[in-house]
């Protein structure tokens, strides 16, 4: 829930290159890959990131949770996932 509120209040700072989101809050869930290890930041960071879409979807911006669970999910669970096992591995 952390990252979902951090992806609703940073979304709004515009990219470089006009498309997307710039999404600050990805600290807290790099953060939890260092504490917590890979399964619950994998987990976390997936269900952030589709909650993140629907309080986006809400306010009017973002394409919505149906393009989070495409794109933006699976995504951040096998990113955050991979962190935290590289951060178990080699601490």
């Amino acid at each position: 829930m952390l990252y979902a509120v951090a992806i609703a209040i940073t979304a709004s700072i515009p990219t470089p290159w006009g498309v997307g989101h710039f999404r600050l809050g990805v600290v807290v869930p790099a953060f939890f890959a260092v504490v917590y290890g890979p399964w619950i930041v994998g987990l976390g960071a997936a269900l952030g990131s589709f909650l993140g879409s629907f309080i986006l979807t809400a306010v009017g911006t973002g394409l919505g949770p149906i393009a989070s669970l495409v794109s933006g999910s699976p995504g951040n669970f096998v990113g955050f996932y991979l962190l935290g096992w590289f951060m178990v591995k080699y601490r």
